[in-house]
């Protein structure tokens, strides 16, 4: 009976270890994401070496091809046939309540919830938190910081 329980306790063990993605030990200018293979709609965000399991706004999963929250419909699109509007709500998608601080500096542990900062000389670029630190970030050509919702969006649309 013993043997069995540690069996088991082995077996559980290697589960848990090998359900945890392997992370970069630094955070660069991308930021590292894996999908969450029992979930699909959680996914995991590299932070200095530990993955942070997140969750997905309600309604979305988790797509691996662009990085984001997405519609499960929208999971597997010919990305050719992407029109200007569909690409802008797909931008919007994937909008994690942050909680945005005036104060510069960031908070010593990252928590489930990301916090951001407007980069004051670029409208191009931000700042997210990673356990006390934080990584400059540039938006993709064409889009700008919104920090109402806490995601690059058209310029057209930052109020």
């Amino acid at each position: 009976m013993k043997v069995l329980a540690s069996l088991l306790a082995v077996c559980v063990l290697v589960a848990v270890v090998t359900a945890a993605p392997t992370c970069p030990q630094y955070d660069g200018s991308t930021p590292v994401f894996f999908p969450d293979e029992n979930d699909s709609s959680s996914f995991y965000e590299c932070s200095n070496g530990r993955s942070v399991h997140m969750v997905c706004p309600t309604g979305t999963v988790w797509n691996s091809n662009i990085n984001t929250c997405d519609w499960p419909q929208s999971r597997n699109p010919d990305l050719t046939t992407l029109t200007v509007p569909v690409l802008a709500s797909l931008l919007a998608v994937c909008v994690l309540a942050a909680v945005v601080s005036a104060a510069p500096n960031c908070p010593q542990y990252d928590g489930s919830t990301p916090v951001f900062f407007p980069d004051e000389n670029d409208s191009s670029s931000f700042y997210e938190c990673s356990n006390g630190r934080s990584v400059h970030m540039v938006c993709p050509t064409g889009t700008v910081w919104n920090s109402n919702i806490n995601t690059c969006d058209w310029p057209q649309s930052r109020k």
